[in-house]
């Protein structure tokens, strides 16, 4: 049975990732416990002490404000380490799979979304750190992925809170929802995500993906829909505009306000029904919500 190293697997993602990993391969999780990322001898030595078939960098700062915050950890934690452990990979042949995110792209246009191919703009720490991490994953070695993820939430994840279960707390408490009217975008279920991250090691994607629900929405449509899911009647639900938003939330790092990305390439590589639609993915989380 080949071996994965997964580095962040005790993360939103990587937990999700980890669990779906189980008897499909052997899994070696690596934790802030277990190594230093800051720490290049260790972090390469890692590498090669395991020498695994596949490589999941799911580490790093994940949250955009965090990141906005401390810089520095952000690029050293996205990019820098990134960076060590592509250097080890390439030269033992391991393909290495990034976890990046749809905040390399600025979110200023309106027209269409987001595809693979678009040259990435970031606007904020957190997107630049990421982005920086892309190039050098991509030109690490040939073998290598990166996907792209877009508003993770989970239905269990114990450790912290996602912007959907904080919705789902104000639904059932009857508190007012600022909910957006005109943003767009496409929230990632992360089981249906790990599932699809699982299938790119299988086949040893490479090149960039988008995963993220099939269809794209409004911050007001998604809350609508968790409303009607949890069959809550006429929840508080205030519409808002992108900029009122904003702009009532000055500590808020900088983001955009179509920040959808087309899971299409995926699709068509992987298959229809990993990724799956935004009323099902919040069927599926509700149904598996932890009371």
């Amino acid at each position: 049975m080949e071996r994965v190293l997964v580095f962040g697997g005790t993360g939103l993602v990587g937990s999700g990732v980890v669990q779906r990993l189980r008897g499909v391969f052997e899994i070696t999780i690596s934790t802030r416990k277990d190594v230093n990322l800051e720490d290049e001898i260790a972090t390469r030595h890692v590498v090669r002490d395991i020498h695994p078939d596949h490589i999941l960098y799911a580490a790093g700062i994940a949250r955009i404000n965090e990141a906005e915050r401390e810089p520095e950890k952000a690029f050293a934690l996205n990019a820098k380490s990134a960076m060590w452990i592509a250097e080890e990979s390439a030269k033992l042949g391991i393909p290495l799979h990034y976890l990046s995110t749809n905040a390399v792209f600025s979110g200023s246009r309106f027209d269409r979304i987001s595809v693979e191919d678009d040259v990435p703009d970031p606007i904020s720490v957190y997107g630049k750190s990421k982005y920086e991490g892309e190039q050098i994953v991509l030109a690490a070695s040939p073998l290598n992925s990166v996907l792209r993820l877009i508003s993770v939430y989970s239905a269990s994840y114990s450790y912290r809170d996602d912007f959907a279960r904080r919705i789902v707390n104000d639904l059932r408490f009857n508190k007012r929802i600022d909910a957006i009217l005109d943003d767009q975008f496409n929230p990632l279920l992360v089981s249906r995500g790990a599932e699809a991250i699982v299938a790119a090691i299988q086949k040893r994607a490479s090149g960039v993906y988008h995963l993220g629900a099939t269809d794209v929405i409004s911050n007001a449509d998604f809350v609508s829909l968790l409303a009607e899911e949890l069959k809550i009647n006429n929840p508080s639900i205030n519409a808002v505009s992108f900029d009122e938003f904003i702009s009532e939330r000055p500590g808020f790092a900088p983001r955009g306000k179509y920040m959808a990305i087309d899971t299409s390439k995926f699709c068509r590589d992987f298959g229809e029904g990993i990724l799956a639609t935004n009323k099902q993915s919040i069927h599926e989380f509700v149904n598996t919500l932890a009371i």
